[in-house]
């Protein structure tokens, strides 16, 4: 975790370049919301390139580095960490990402695959927003 430039190094998760593109097609806000990792020297610049390498630069200003993900207003975040803690009430909903690591929690809405973004995304933010 502390290597420097592994976050610019990291392959994206398969289906999830697409999604966000498909999302911002259909004009939805879409913000990028990443915590940096302590003691790692090059974290932000690195996540910083991967976005716009691998989204293109204009996505590097819907890019937020936060310490605290509660602090950031939205209808859904999409996470693969099992609990989000912080300073706030959230604003919104918490989407899990399914990964290996995280599939004993049964508490939130997940996802399982990028592609099936409408079918998790939409229904929460109908909720949120109702």
């Amino acid at each position: 975790m502390n290597t420097a430039g592994l976050f610019a190094s990291l392959r994206p998760v398969e289906g999830a370049v697409e999604a966000l593109h498909e999302m911002a097609g259909e004009n939805l806000n879409v913000l990028i919301v990443t915590t940096p990792t302590f003691g790692n020297p090059t974290c932000v610049q690195d996540k910083y390139e991967w976005v716009a390498g691998h989204l293109g630069r204009e996505w590097v200003n819907r890019t937020i580095i936060a310490y605290d993900k509660t602090a950031v207003s939205g209808a859904v975040l999409i996470d693969d960490k099992p609990r989000i803690t912080g300073s706030m009430e959230p604003s919104w909903r918490h989407l899990l990402f399914s990964r290996p690591y995280n599939r004993y929690v049964e508490s939130v809405p997940r996802i399982e695959k990028w592609e099936d973004w409408r079918g998790s995304v939409l229904p929460l933010m109908e909720a949120v927003n109702a």
